[in-house]
């Protein structure tokens, strides 16, 4: 039982620092990126 909480609990800490970024447009020195992240809270 004890094991799968810390399972658990290690893949909520991985998950909790994703961040993602995008490039949505680039054309002659113009850029547009999007960047967004996702946590997860552990309550």
């Amino acid at each position: 039982m004890k094991l799968k909480i810390v399972a658990v609990v290690v893949t909520g800490l991985l998950a909790a620092n994703v961040a993602h970024a995008a490039e949505v447009y680039n054309k002659d020195g113009n850029k547009l990126d999007l960047y967004g992240d996702a946590a997860n809270l552990l309550i």
